[in-house]
């Protein structure tokens, strides 16, 4: 089974997300061969954060790949200081997405991969300034 968890942030053509309370009452423990977070992470706090991926890890099957596509700030920053990118562009891109907790890097989301995952590709856009992390369940 794929589970696809996309915020509102997300530029990404997929669609058929679910919600937090979808993925804990609908999808059963080790059930999922897939994991899609697609600007997700970003609406919520990191407190929230590490206790959303202890749910998604308990539906993740052994050999299932969990794919998370973020805004890596430090990017974002970088291309601001270099002035390849102005702050007023940066605001507005903020204000676009709606829902955010947090400001995430792509060496924060890493850390918040559970031990049982293995990093298995890392994607740098400089375009968007994402940063696309897959993992798969070793453990």
């Amino acid at each position: 089974m794929r589970i696809k968890l996309i915020g509102k942030g997300s530029k990404s053509q997929e669609n058929g997300g679910m919600s937090v309370n979808q993925l804990n009452s609908g999808i059963l423990d080790s059930e999922a061969t897939e994991v899609l977070l697609d600007s997700f992470l970003c609406e919520f706090s990191i407190t929230e954060i590490k206790k959303l991926m202890e749910v998604v890890v308990s539906k993740c099957r052994m050999g299932c790949v969990m794919t998370i596509i973020e805004k890596d700030f430090d990017m974002i920053f970088s291309s601001v200081a270099i002035g390849v990118q102005n702050l007023d562009s940066v605001n507005s891109g903020l204000a676009e997405t709606k829902g955010v907790k947090s400001l995430l890097t792509a060496n924060m989301v890493s850390n918040i991969i559970p031990s049982s995952f293995k990093i298995t590709n890392k994607h740098f856009n400089s375009e968007d300034s994402t940063v696309t992390i897959k993992a798969k369940r070793v453990k």
